[in-house]
């Protein structure tokens, strides 16, 4: 018989890492009684169209979802420890909410299907942000993350242009790679740390603007 749901992990409180992955009937769960977990892999699960209530995972700090081909809206919120998140492959995704994680350190969105729009603000532990492979996006504003240091933009085909960049005073690795409809960048002179600038595979792009001030 399938597995369907899972109602609770009452009796499991030591537990410290948790996979839930490729369980193809699998369509409730909660995860009442894991307040220890602090890593949780879920993916692969296709028949689930509601991503679970994670506010019980008070001591969270790594998260990834990936390959959930039936959920079409993320919300991930109220978890104050989560440092690390990767959203992955969830290419039926219409909308994304995580503005509340506002101590994340690390965070990769990566192939997430139908958002077209993404607003990355505010986030002022995060020091790495990596954007790759989401065809759909159209809008990109990335502001105020004071210690930001290494931003990776890499085969946006939606982005025009990348002109709601600001307030990234610390980043010292910027890579725009392959995002082939791009035809503005954003003013480098916005960032005066910078110490290692990748761009690669724009034929759009004709003009890189003033360099003068890169001078690291």
């Amino acid at each position: 018989e399938n597995l369907m749901s899972i109602s609770e992990f009452s009796g499991l409180s030591n537990v410290d890492s948790l996979s839930i992955f490729g369980n193809t009937s699998l369509e409730n769960m909660t995860f009442s009684g894991l307040q220890n977990l602090s890593y949780l892999l879920f993916g692969n699960n296709s028949y689930i169209q509601y991503f679970p209530d994670l506010s019980a995972l008070q001591n969270l700090i790594y998260l990834q979802v990936s390959g959930n081909f039936g959920i079409t809206s993320l919300e991930i919120s109220a978890l104050p420890n989560l440092m690390d998140l990767t959203i992955r492959s969830n290419v039926n995704l219409a909308s994304l909410e995580i503005s509340e994680l506002s101590n994340l350190t690390h965070l990769s969105i990566d192939n997430i299907g139908d958002v077209s729009s993404i607003e990355i603000s505010g986030f002022q532990n995060l020091t790495q942000l990596d954007i790759k492979n989401n065809y759909s996006l159209i809008n990109l504003e990335i502001s105020e993350l004071s210690n930001l240091y290494n931003l990776i933009i890499d085969n946006n085909d939606g982005l025009v242009n990348l002109n709601n960049f600001s307030q990234l005073p610390n980043l010292t690795h910027l890579t725009f790679h392959q995002n082939s409809n791009l035809i503005s960048l954003p003013d480098l002179n916005n960032f005066p740390n910078l110490t290692h600038l990748n761009l690669e595979e724009y034929n759009e792009v004709n003009d890189l603007g003033n360099l003068s001030a890169l001078s690291n």
